[in-house]
This record gives structure tokens, sequence and C-alpha cells, in this order.
């Protein structure tokens, strides 16, 4: 059944969240319902890679973004989340000068598809931005999640996915980046991972223990977590997020 399988990182962070829900998504193959979070995070990838491309000009970014990305409904957040969320988003467009000069070097790549190989797997991935100053190379993700869910004890879950970005950097140019960080965009801050050998053993060997567990598991039990459940996942075969009939 899982020969051949190429995994991600979100693809493993879900199953760590909920095992049920990977099986829904993966295996059973059911439809979910699109995340307002991922559609307007697209949205605004896209913005900036025009930019990069020079098909739009920095003062074109945010009309870009504001009337290519479809209405987001933000269901079951509080009263004006939504507006707020885009007019974030928006703000940051508006002053795309502000990360562009945190640049380490020149854009190298930016938006790349890869596969690597990690913990004895295969990983696909999308390289949001790779630098090079020509010397080292430095990996940016653009990110439009609330900035909580990144710090603290969380970023030590969160930063698994910067060093798979590493492990492309390494497979691809024969050396580790210097450092990997997540550009929170609604806020302008970076969030900086130096690259540490250890750290980087440590996620192989959550690869290959998620992976492992995911192709033994029988069971596919429900992880009922609040925010998960009600705000996240798109399933609604699961009474816990609320969306079943």
């Amino acid at each position: 059944m899982y020969k051949g399988t190429v995994y991600s990182y979100s693809r493993l962070d879900k199953y760590e969240t909920c095992p049920f829900s990977y099986h829904c998504t993966y295996n059973l193959k059911l439809p979910e319902s699109p995340s307002d979070w991922g559609v307007g995070g697209s949205s605004l990838h896209s913005s900036v890679e025009q930019v990069l491309l020079n098909n739009i000009s920095k003062d074109e970014a945010s009309d870009y973004f504001y009337y290519s990305t479809p209405i987001l409904s933000f269901d079951n957040m509080k009263l004006g989340y939504g507006d707020r969320w885009v007019s974030e988003c928006v703000n940051f467009l508006d002053d795309l000068d502000t990360p562009f000069s945190e640049f380490e070097g020149e854009v190298l790549e930016m938006e790349e598809y890869a596969e690597v190989s990690m913990g004895g797997r295969m990983l696909k991935l999308y390289s949001d931005l790779l630098l090079f100053d020509g010397s080292d190379y430095y990996v940016w993700d653009w990110k439009t999640s609330g900035l909580s869910g990144f710090e603290g004890k969380n970023f030590q879950k969160k930063k698994r996915q910067l060093y798979v970005y590493a492990r492309y950097v390494k497979e691809k140019y024969g050396k580790y980046p210097k450092s990997m960080s997540f550009y929170m965009a609604r806020y302008k801050k970076k969030l900086t991972e130096f690259f540490d050998i250890d750290e980087y053993n440590k996620v192989d060997n959550w690869v290959n223990q998620t992976a492992s567990k995911i192709e033994s598991d029988k069971c596919w039990e429900k992880n009922h977590q609040w925010f998960w459940c009600n705000k996240v996942c798109g399933h609604a075969s699961c009474g816990f997020n609320g969306k079943s009939s």
C-alpha cells in the first residue's frame, strides 16, 4: 500500500495531529472542505512571486492579491477576523521593501518543486525562496499563519519543515543552508533557525518514525483538538468538527 509513497512535511504533520484525518485524506481520499487559510496563503505566495518575476511592480502587489483572491469566509472565527486577516496581508504587500531589504543575498530560486530523500523516505516540497550570497544559502518560507502558533515551544515543532528544505539545498547544491526562516507576513517578522546538524538528525528520525507509524497503523484514532477539529480539519465524517449532518 505504501510502496513508492512520496510524503511531505504537511502529510506527516497531519498524521501526528490526527491519524483519522490523515486516513480520510490519504487512504479513503474523501473530499475536504477547502481551507480559507490555504487559499489565501496561496494567493499571497503568488503575489510575491509575480513581483520577484517582474511580472508586476511592488506597487501592484496588494491589488493583485486583493482581486485574485476568492472571497474568504473563515467560518467559525470571530466576527471581523477575515477582514483583519486580508487587511494584514494587504499591508504586508504594500510594504514589500521591508522583507526584501532583509534578503541575505540574491534570489536563486522561488516556488521550486522538489523531491528529497529523508528518514528513509521520499518527501516532496515547494521551496518558497532560496537566496545565495556567493558563499552561503538561505531559505525563506512565507507564512500567513498566526504568530503564536510559531513561537516558543511551537517553533520546535514547526521548524521541522525548515530542515526538510535544508535537505533539499544539500541534495541540489551540496551544502546545507546557513539559515532557514519563516517570514510571518501578517506581522512582518522573520523567525530564523540557523542550521544545526543535531537538529537536522532529530528531524530525520522524526520523518522515519512518523512514516513507520503510518505504515503500520490499523486503527486511525481520532485525536480531538478543539482548534484543529473546529477550524482546520475539512472532514465532515468526523463528529468532532461539528460539520457532520
